[in-house]
């Protein structure tokens, strides 16, 4: 009796644990299902987005908008020095200044004037050596230059910014340049015989590349071009010079500064 009673009692516990155990189960499964839901539901969301956002190429950044420095309306005056390493007998350190108005950030006029200092290049120094006093440079080469004036219209189509050294915002405006001048030199005869001072009149052509230190202060690289028309001679040697073979390109490079106001 005793015996039953206990067997009784015994499958009913276990009973009771099988039935909690398979509650437990069901109840753990749905819990998961339904946290697994609501976490689909958040990355299917705002942070989906985000991520989406985030790791796309083709992801918005903030951009830097609207120009810092404005050369609208201004005029300006500079200085600057450089070097023409272009010609064989001569080179040049040009010296000089310049003024300028802006109609508009994207264009404006220059006019600017230099003297040239010049020394003997080695090819120079080496025929006057050679020859024993049979080479005289103002009369056996072409034109040295003294001076030069010229009066150009400046076209800036970019300007930008970029990080120095990742630490310091530095503004830049390039340019491009065409115009006219005349270039003041002494040049031989067409006999070679005399050296006589002339002015020739130049195309000028060129671009340049200004960084901003401040409003209305920037450094100038600069880059000119002037083709001009070169001497005739009438010598033997020359007998088939012609137009074309006279065109003399000086080129120059040179850094300075302007001020704007």
């Amino acid at each position: 009796m005793h015996s039953d009673l206990m067997i009784k009692s015994v499958s009913a516990i276990i009973m009771t644990m099988a039935s909690l155990m398979v509650w437990s189960s069901a109840a753990l499964a749905k819990d998961a299902s339904d946290e697994g839901s609501s976490n689909e539901k958040t990355f299917n969301g705002p942070l989906k987005s985000q991520l989406e956002e985030y790791w796309s190429v083709d992801r918005e950044l903030p951009m830097i908008k609207e120009r810092l420095y404005e050369m609208d309306g201004r005029f300006g005056v500079g200085v600057f020095a450089g070097i023409i390493p272009s010609e064989p007998f001569y080179v040049y350190v040009p010296l000089g200044g310049r003024l300028s108005y802006f109609f508009s950030n994207e264009l404006g006029v220059e006019v600017s004037g230099q003297y040239m200092l010049s020394m003997n290049t080695q090819i120079n120094n080496f025929l006057a050596d050679s020859r024993q006093g049979g080479f005289t440079p103002e009369l056996d080469t072409e034109d040295r230059y003294i001076w030069n004036a010229e009066a150009v219209v400046s076209w800036h189509p970019l300007y930008g910014k970029w990080a120095l050294l990742q630490r310091k915002l530095s503004h830049l405006d390039f340019s491009f340049a065409l115009g006219a001048g005349a270039i003041g030199m002494t040049r031989p005869d067409v006999n070679r015989s005399a050296s006589e001072s002339s002015i020739q009149p130049a195309l000028v052509m060129g671009a340049g590349l200004g960084f901003f230190v401040a409003d209305g202060a920037l450094l100038r690289l600069d880059w000119r071009s002037r083709p001009y028309l070169g001497p005739a001679f009438e010598t033997a040697q020359y007998e088939d010079q012609t137009v074309l073979s006279r065109v003399q390109v000086p080129t120059e490079f040179t850094l300075g500064f302007s001020y704007l106001f």
